[in-house]
């Protein structure tokens, strides 16, 4: 089975020996190559619609029979106990439902050894709420998928910076972290380009308003300059 590009690099996280839990999994390709490749003894695959996890049924008889698969229909991460996985997959979904899914079953995450986060809407709010619950971030990746770059964030419980979130003065980190510049200026400047083209077109609209956002969006654009001429 060959996996999309971005599918391949959440994939590539998970260390060989892990076992993992694939949050909402959906049609369960990443969990099912994990299980094929050897790199994963257990996987569990989760999801809230019964119906998405018996089409993950199917599609592991198809592409892994006689593999062992567990499967769980339940909310985010109520369906696991403390302790029980390795790491945790939860991606496709927006940043607010994320950061919703890890905190509501807090007791739970934190045991999970490292998460993996793919998200498609909202990241500098997750990367916000993660801090503001005492994750660590331990890599901030990017790949391209057709027309789209995604961000995947590694992180892990440290309870290091518990409610402190409000405290970090510059916001415009939340947005476009220090982490990103490691990846491959390929895909990294491509990123940063089209995003100082965002907050250019949100500050010429809002210019010369009583707009609130003005000084956030300037501090954006600073940021990404700073960060542009860094890789350069």
């Amino acid at each position: 089975m060959k996996l999309s590009e971005r599918l391949q690099l959440i994939a590539d996280q998970i260390e060989l020996g892990e076992t993992m839990a694939d949050i909402g999994t959906d049609h369960g390709f990443l969990p099912i190559y994990l299980k094929r490749s050897g790199i994963c003894p257990k996987v569990t695959l989760t999801d809230v619609s019964q119906g998405s996890l018996d089409k993950a049924r199917e599609d592991c008889a198809k592409f892994a029979p006689g593999e062992e698969f567990d499967f769980r229909c339940g909310s985010g991460l109520s369906v696991l106990t403390p302790g029980e996985v390795d790491a945790v997959v939860i991606a496709g979904m927006g940043g607010i439902l994320m950061s919703d899914i890890i905190r509501e079953d807090l007791d739970v995450a934190k045991t999970v050894g490292h998460f993996i986060l793919q998200p498609r809407r909202h990241p500098s709010y997750l990367r916000y709420q993660l801090y503001d619950m005492g994750f660590d971030m331990d890599r901030e990746l990017l790949v391209r998928e057709r027309k789209y770059i995604w961000e995947i964030m590694v992180c892990h419980y440290s309870g290091e910076h518990i409610g402190e979130a409000d405290a970090v003065s510059d916001t415009s980190l939340w947005y476009f972290p220090d982490l990103l510049t490691e990846n491959d200026n390929s895909i990294l400047m491509p990123y940063l380009e089209l995003a100082l083209e965002k907050q250019n077109f949100v500050y010429e609209r809002i210019r010369g308003s009583e707009d609130p956002r003005i000084e956030e969006t300037e501090n954006r654009i600073r940021r990404i300059e700073h960060l542009i001429e860094e890789v350069r």
